[in-house]
C-alpha cells in the first residue's frame, strides 16, 4: 500500500535541498543530483502551501509510477509552479488537483483537475484538459454559444470534444456536484478565432483554459486583435460582473478563475490567443473584487429585495462621451425581476462608463417588479461632488453623506436619474433652465421648476429637424438618423446649447 506524506510548505522542500531527501514510513522525496531536479517516489504526497504568494516551487519535478502527488485539500488548497519539466510516470492518477488548488507547469503532464459545480443555477465554464468530451458533464446540462444568433444550444452528444479555451454554459443539476478531468492538461498557446456578425453582436464565449489563474492585465502574453477590453462574467441569475482597464462592477476583477468562462466582444473578425505568461496562482474566488483604488470614480449600487447590483462612473482622459472599446463595459442584465439593476449611459446602458470631465451623467433603473429601492455610492475617488437628481420627484441627494430611497414602478421611464458632478449643488442645479441628454434614438429635455420654453434640435449641418413651443417638463424627441445634434433650449430669461449624440 503506498504511504502518505505531508509536505507542510514550502520550506520543507528548501531543507528537502540541504537533506537530499526526506522519509516517512517508506513514502519519500528525492533530490535527483541537483536541487533543481525533484523525484516523488513509493508513496501518495500531499502538498500543502499557506497562499498564493507562499507557494512551492521547483525547477523539475518527476512523478514515478509507485506515486502521486496531490495539491492540497478543498479545505486548504495548494499552489504548485514547476519552471521546467514536470514528468508523470503515474498517469492521471498521479498528478490530482482538487478544487481551489493551482498549478503551473509547461509540460502538458497527465493530471485529474476537480471543479466544484453549484446546483440549482448557470455557471459559465471552460476545460482545463486537452481531451475532455462533454459526457463529463453526465447528469447536467451543457450548451455552447452562437456569436451570431447570440443563443445558447444543448449539447446532446457525449462524445463530443470540448475546445481548450472555447467556454460554455452549465447548468448544475447534481447537488453536491464534482466534476473530475482527466488528461493532459493545458498548457502552452492558447488561440481562440472570435467573430463579429454586425451590430449589437459580435459576443464571443471563451475561457480560461488553465489549472490556474489568468491575468486579464498581464504585461505580456495576450493577442487581443479587434477585441474589446472588457470582460464579462455570470456571477449568478441576477447579476454580471464585468472588469476594463483597472476598474470592476458587482466584483468583476483581473483575475479569471481556473475553469472560468467569460464573455469578450469583438469589433471585427479577429483573434483572442494567450501564452504561458499570463497564468498566474491567485486565490480567486469567481468574483473576488479587484484592491485597486481607482481614481476620479464613483460606485452607484442600487439595492431592494435582497439583491444588489452595481454601476460605475469614472473619468478619463482618453475616454469620450460615446462608447469606448478600451475603457467602457456594457450593460448586462439578469433574470431576476426582483432585482433592480442600475446603469448610466453614454449612447447605450453601460456598467462601466469612462467619461472625459463632464458635468452631468444620465442614470437608468431596471426593475421587473414595482418596490421601493435605494441608491448608495459604496466608492467615491476624487470628486467634490456627487449629486443625485431625481428627474421625477425633484430631490437632489449629495450621495457622499447619505442615500436616497424611492418608490418604483416597473413600467415607468427607466432614465429617471442624473448624477451631477458640478460645483452647483442643488441651489444652482435650480436655477438651470433645462437639463439635455440622450438614449438611443432619442433626445431628453427637462425643464425645471415649472420653466417653459422652446425647443429646437439641428442636426450637424445646421438644419432644423425638430421643434417644440411652450414646453414644460420632460420632453422626449424622437431623432431617426445616427449623429451629433444641437439642442437650443429658449425660455424668456436664458439659452441653453447643448450637443448630444444620437447612436
Amino acid at each position: 500500500m503506498k504511504k502518505t506524506f505531508l509536505i507542510l510548505s514550502i520550506v520543507l522542500l528548501a531543507l528537502a535541498s540541504q537533506a537530499q531527501h526526506i522519509y516517512n514510513n517508506g513514502a519519500r522525496i528525492v533530490s535527483g543530483g541537483s536541487d533543481s531536479y525533484w523525484v516523488l517516489d513509493n508513496g501518495d504526497f500531499i502538498l500543502t502551501s499557506t497562499s498564493a504568494t507562499n507557494l512551492a516551487q521547483l525547477d523539475n519535478l518527476v512523478i514515478n509510477s509507485n506515486s502521486s502527488l496531490t495539491l492540497g485539500t478543498v479545505a486548504a488548497p495548494a499552489y504548485l509552479t514547476v519552471s521546467g519539466t514536470l514528468t508523470n510516470s503515474a498517469g492521471t492518477t498521479g498528478l490530482l488537483i482538487p478544487p481551489g488548488s493551482s498549478l503551473i507547469e509547461s509540460s502538458g503532464a497527465d493530471a485529474q483537475i476537480t471543479f466544484n459545480i453549484a446546483s440549482g443555477e448557470w455557471h459559465l465554464i471552460s476545460v482545463p484538459t486537452s481531451n475532455a468530451t462533454s459526457g463529463i458533464f453526465y447528469g447536467h446540462y451543457l450548451q455552447k454559444h452562437t456569436e451570431a444568433a447570440n443563443t445558447y444550444s444543448d449539447l446532446t452528444d457525449p462524445q463530443e470534444v470540448l475546445t481548450p479555451m472555447k467556454g460554455y454554459a452549465l447548468w448544475g443539476d447534481l447537488d453536491p456536484a464534482y466534476v473530475t478531468f482527466a488528461g493532459p492538461v493545458n498548457a502552452g498557446v492558447k488561440s481562440f478565432t472570435t467573430t463579429y456578425s454586425g451590430a449589437g453582436k459580435g459576443w464571443n464565449l471563451v475561457g480560461n483554459p488553465y489549472p490556474s489563474s489568468i491575468d486579464w492585465k498581464a504585461s505580456a502574453g495576450w493577442t487581443k486583435t479587434n477585441v474589446n477590453e472588457a470582460i464579462y462574467v455570470h456571477k449568478d441569475a441576477a447579476t454580471w460582473a464585468s472588469f476594463v482597464g483597472s476598474t470592476g462592477a458587482n466584483g468583476g476583477t483581473r483575475f479569471i478563475a481556473p475553469g472560468q468562462g467569460f464573455f469578450v466582444q469583438a469589433a471585427s473578425n479577429g483573434t483572442l490567443a494567450m501564452t504561458a505568461a499570463v497564468r498566474v496562482h491567485n486565490a480567486t474566488a469567481f468574483f473576488k473584487s479587484s484592491d485597486e483604488v481607482v481614481p476620479n470614480l464613483v460606485r452607484l449600487e442600487v439595492s431592494g429585495n435582497g439583491y444588489k447590483d452595481e454601476a460605475v462612473v469614472r473619468f478619463l482622459y482618453e475616454a469620450t462621451a460615446e462608447f469606448d472599446g478600451d475603457y467602457d463595459a456594457y450593460k448586462l442584465y439578469g433574470d431576476v425581476p426582483e432585482a433592480a439593476q442600475i446603469y448610466s449611459t453614454g449612447s447605450t446602458p453601460l456598467a462601466i462608463n469612462s467619461l472625459p470631465e463632464t458635468d452631468i451623467v444620465p442614470v437608468g433603473i431596471k426593475a421587473g417588479v414595482s418596490g421601493t429601492y435605494t441608491i448608495a455610492a459604496t466608492e467615491i475617488n476624487d470628486l467634490q461632488y456627487t449629486t443625485l437628481e431625481d428627474i421625477k420627484t425633484g430631490i437632489f441627494t449629495e450621495l457622499a453623506n447619505k442615500t436616497y430611497t424611492f418608490s418604483f414602478d416597473k413600467s415607468e421611464d427607466e432614465m429617471r436619474f442624473k448624477l451631477h458632478f458640478t460645483m452647483l449643488g442643488v441651489p444652482d442645479a435650480k436655477s438651470v433652465a433645462a437639463s439635455v441628454y440622450s438614449y438611443q434614438k432619442k433626445a431628453y429635455i427637462n425643464m425645471n421648476n415649472m420653466v417653459k420654453g422652446d425647443i429646437f434640435i439641428y442636426n450637424i449641418a445646421g438644419q432644423l429637424v425638430a421643434t417644440k413651443v411652450s414646453a414644460k417638463g420632460t420632453n422626449e424627441i424622437n431623432l431617426s438618423n445616427t449623429g451629433n445634434y444641437i439642442v437650443k433650449v429658449v425660455t424668456d430669461k436664458t439659452t441653453l446649447i447643448k450637443k448630444i449624440f444620437i447612436q
